[in-house]
């Protein structure tokens, strides 16, 4: 079975239309209370009280992490905004850093190389594997929920319609520390009797969830795992290229939890405090707050407390696939 390596964001004119489509279509209302779903983040907090001294942070900047859910280019464009928002409430400059994988965000934030980090759900599993000390600040509440859903996807035209019939086929993942991207196909996978381990003639891991779907719109698999999120942005670009718009779910393997705003251990408990308050004092419903989070891929509404046992059930599903992994089969699927 091969195993291909992470890799770059590669061209093609569906991957173009899609990036401008991210970064400059959307564009928010200037005035008036907005609310983008069932689901809102609650009222604002107060930015009084919530700039930094020069000694609460172990580094002249606060950093930033972020993990390569597109290429890093992509991700600090998206979150530039909000970086300029932090450093004016915080009163500190903000440098955003871009993980080289999702493993490597994780050993930076425990490393205290970063204050603080955007964590997809697995990613934050990882992190609290490692160390009990990561701090959980607050949960991203997206295009009016608070959880999205995995997808297993394949070219409209392909000949699949069950996920028995992938077997034998080639198979693109994001990262082995991705939720939507491996963690819960892979349970699917098991949940349907089929053995991922040796089920496909190669595996591929993309790096990134564009890179993914380009792997079946280019031809390099015949499958590929990602989130909804992305799923919705590439046919919206279909309208610029016909190829972008040649996916369809094959399967949906569950719904996740959205990111986790963390605090590396050796941040300060007053400190990160601060840290989560000022990502809840801006959301959707002003008309800044919707200009910051306007470029996000995933339709970012704002933030919240995270709920006690929220990122439980991924992080019983990522437990159940490691032991499966390391040749342990066995646990109980979590919807």
């Amino acid at each position: 079975m091969a195993v291909g390596s992470q890799r770059g964001l590669r061209g093609g004119h569906w991957v173009v239309a899609l990036l401008s489509l991210v970064t400059g279509c959307f564009s928010p209302p200037e005035s008036g209370t907005f609310r983008d779903g069932p689901l809102s983040p609650p009222p604002p907090r107060p930015v009084e009280g919530l700039r930094l001294a020069p000694t609460d942070l172990p580094a002249p900047n606060l950093r930033f992490g972020l993990a390569p859910i597109v290429s890093p280019e992509l991700m600090r464009s998206q979150h530039q905004a909000l970086a300029d928002y932090l450093s004016e409430v915080l009163g500190v400059k903000v440098e955003l850093i871009v993980g080289a994988s999702y493993l490597d965000l994780v050993e930076r934030l425990i490393r205290g190389d970063l204050d603080i980090a955007i964590l997809p759900p697995a990613t934050y599993a990882l992190a609290r594997a490692k160390s009990t000390e990561v701090k959980l600040l607050a949960s991203q509440i997206a295009g009016g929920a608070t959880s999205y859903s995995s997808y297993i996807v394949v070219a409209r035209t392909s000949p699949y319609e069950e996920l028995e019939e992938l077997v034998g086929r080639r198979i693109s993942f994001v990262d082995e520390a991705s939720a939507s991207g491996f963690i819960l196909p892979w349970s699917a996978f098991l949940d349907h009797g089929i053995e991922p381990r040796t089920a496909f003639s190669s595996i591929r891991f993309a790096g990134n969830h564009v890179d993914a779907i380009a792997d079946v719109l280019e031809g390099r698999a015949d499958a590929a795992a990602t989130y909804s999120g992305m799923l919705d942005y590439t046919r919206r670009a279909g309208t610029a290229s016909p190829d972008a718009a040649n996916l369809r779910i094959l399967h949906k393997a569950g719904r996740v939890p959205y990111d986790a705003l963390c605090g590396s251990p050796s941040l300060k408990a007053a400190v990160a405090l601060r840290f989560a308050d000022a990502f809840m004092s801006i959301d959707t419903s002003s008309s800044r707050g919707r200009r910051i989070y306007a470029a996000t891929t995933n339709h970012v509404s704002g933030w919240a407390h995270p709920e006690e046992g929220q990122y439980r059930g991924i992080l019983e599903t990522m437990e159940r696939v490691k032991r499966h992994r390391s040749g342990k089969a066995g646990g109980s699927h979590v919807h």
